[in-house]
């Protein structure tokens, strides 16, 4: 699958995947983790306006791409589903590049 699953069509991935008779699965399980005080001292700035669940995000999302080797997108989901929308051939939006 795809790790840009927030921009493009999950659907045909899955058909492509359905149809193909050789499939490799790799699979890695992380362990869960509940943050600790080190955690909070480590990763997290309370003045930084950043929330601690925001924190936490954060520093997972980053723990999994790393895991994987997916690069890290800085974009916002908003602009993700604009992307999606200019994919699409939408051109009935008036956010501006």
């Amino acid at each position: 699958m795809s790790p840009s699953a927030d921009t493009i069509d999950m659907f045909s991935h899955f058909i492509l995947i359905a149809m193909n008779p050789y499939v490799n699965l790799h699979l890695k399980e992380f362990p869960t983790f509940e943050p600790n005080e080190y955690f909070w001292k480590t990763h997290w700035d309370a003045t930084s306006g950043e929330e601690r669940w925001e924190a936490y995000a954060r520093v997972m999302r980053e723990i999994v791409a790393s895991g994987h080797n997916f690069a890290l997108s800085n974009l916002a989901m908003e602009d993700k589903l604009y992307y999606k929308k200019l994919i699409k051939g939408h051109t009935d939006t008036k956010k501006t590049l």
